[in-house]
């Protein structure tokens, strides 16, 4: 019996409606909230305190000032007290330069760094302050983790963090214990997205939950705010692979909570970075309830939030809104008869590419290829252009090169059965079988089957539009499609017909 039968056929939840162009939120870009380990300052000489809300706000330039007279604080001979928030709030600068940072050779450099300082600096340190510098380097891992395939820094940046929970936990620092927990949810996000299977999400989401028992909006705002960033962040993740309402409606509780602390006028690019995952919360819901002004909320939300990430001050996070923005225009597409959104979509798509490089972060990258390609494929399905149409297909095997099935499970998955239904559309403009349309949705099939058997339905509609096709697909005219899968498309058939 093939693969199908044996998932109980979960495509079959929803057969009707085939729609060409399908969007998942697979493509959107959010961002976690890290809480950084700085500690107030003794009143040493010459030291500097960086406040884990406000520095946001600080150009490169000063972080970079700030690091220099903090490094030359923590060489110098100075009490063990003084060392310790010298060294902590050192590496919560560094983390904060990789965090804005475009370069990934200056990112690795800066992980580098605080590598090196936690080696060298531990033994002197408080044990609080040295749970600060882990959880400072874990932010940083984070972030380099997101520039590169796999989940080998993720992994390390989850280690970190619960060592530095434990060293809380035994040094009965239940703020920093707390923290500690919310960024832990952060990383088991990022880290989730690319497992096949989600059992890191869940993770996340307890260690979110855990910090939100200890922190209050009363006792420590802005902590309590990043945390409920960070669990709407996380289910956001888990959402990928659910299509749930409820759990979309959680997360965007969970952020506008948040919003009520991290304000526009107060703290502008964390409030930047809550309502893009709001925005993209919104999208997400649209999309699993198909409701249009959902999406046109989330479109406000995006061109709101590139007010304040601009490119010459955010480039990277210009370019994730500018994805977020495609995203939701390709959305609108689906049902608008004119070219307006998607001629919209292709524009915001190639602005986020400006500096979604591949050499700068080739998973982003791709993700971005791969948004450009479905607006491309929708206009094309609009206007008939074939030259449209191939160039959507160029740019998914471009993104394919490196959403890979090892380092990227989903986001493969996704972008594969995308693939399936611009080749869908070649086959019916040049009047042939859909051979190859068929074997990248059966592809795609047995990859979601097990990691998101919430998106099966659509694979489902697309397969039954691909059977619809003149000429016909048959063994005959389709020969390279092989017994396997024959098999599996006779059981969508005949399970079809059942209902």
């Amino acid at each position: 019996m093939g693969v199908i039968a044996q998932r109980n056929k979960p495509w079959l939840a929803a057969v009707g409606g085939v729609i060409s162009v399908a969007v998942m939120l697979r493509w959107c870009d959010w961002r976690v909230s890290f809480n950084l380990g700085t500690t107030p300052a003794p009143g040493a000489n010459g030291h500097i305190v960086i406040d884990p809300g406000e520095d946001r706000n600080r150009s490169r330039g000063d972080l970079s000032k700030d690091a220099e007279r903090l490094r030359n604080v923590a060489q110098a001979p100075s009490p063990e007290a003084e060392a310790s928030v010298a060294v902590v709030n050192l590496t919560a600068t560094l983390a904060r330069l990789t965090e804005s940072e475009t370069d990934p050779r200056k990112i690795e450099a800066g992980v580098a760094e605080i590598r090196q300082t936690l080696a060298a600096q531990r033994v002197r340190l408080e044990p609080v302050a040295l749970g600060g510098m882990k959880l400072n380097f874990a932010g940083a891992l984070v972030r380099l983790g997101e520039r590169e395939p796999g989940v080998l820094r993720l992994e390390e940046a989850v280690r970190e963090l619960r060592e530095a929970i434990e060293i809380f936990l035994q040094a009965n620092a239940m703020a920093e214990w707390a923290m500690a927990q919310s960024s832990l949810a952060g990383a088991y996000a990022s880290k989730g997205q690319r497992e096949l299977q989600g059992d890191s999400l869940r993770e996340g989401e307890a260690a979110a939950r855990a910090a939100l028992t200890v922190l209050t909006r009363e006792g420590n705002p802005m902590a309590w705010a990043t945390a409920q960033m960070n669990l709407g962040y996380v289910l956001l993740c888990i959402n990928m692979r659910e299509q749930s309402p409820d759990v979309l409606q959680a997360s965007i509780f969970a952020t506008t909570e948040a919003l009520k602390e991290k304000t526009r006028e107060r703290l502008p690019m964390e409030w930047a970075t809550a309502m893009n995952n709001l925005g993209t919360a919104r999208m997400s819901l649209g999309q699993v309830t198909e409701s249009r002004p959902e999406i046109e909320q989330a479109t406000k939300i995006f061109r709101q939030v590139l007010e304040v990430w601009t490119r010459d001050k955010a480039p990277l996070e210009w370019a994730g809104a500018q994805h977020n923005l495609a995203v939701a225009l390709t959305f609108l597409a689906l049902d608008d008869p004119t070219a307006k959104s998607v001629n919209e979509a292709v524009a915001a798509s190639r602005e986020a590419l400006k500096e979604r490089t591949r050499e700068r972060g080739p998973l982003a990258w791709a993700m971005a290829e791969s948004t450009l390609a479905r607006a491309l494929a929708r206009r094309a399905e609009q206007t008939k252009d074939h030259n449209d149409l191939a160039a959507a297909i160029d740019t998914f095997n471009s993104a394919l090169e490196e959403r890979t099935l090892e380092h990227d499970p989903l986001g493969w998955a996704t972008t594969t059965k995308d693939l399936g239904s611009a080749l869908r559309q070649r086959a019916e403009l040049s009047r042939k079988a859909p051979c190859d349309a068929i074997r990248a949705h059966l592809d795609a099939t047995h990859v979601l089957s097990n990691i998101a058997p919430a998106l099966m339905p659509t694979l489902g509609r697309a397969l039954l539009a691909d059977l619809d096709v003149e000429p016909r697909a048959t063994p005959s005219t389709c020969p390279s499609l092989g017994a396997r899968a024959w098999e599996e498309l006779a059981e969508l058939q005949q399970a079809v017909a059942d209902q």
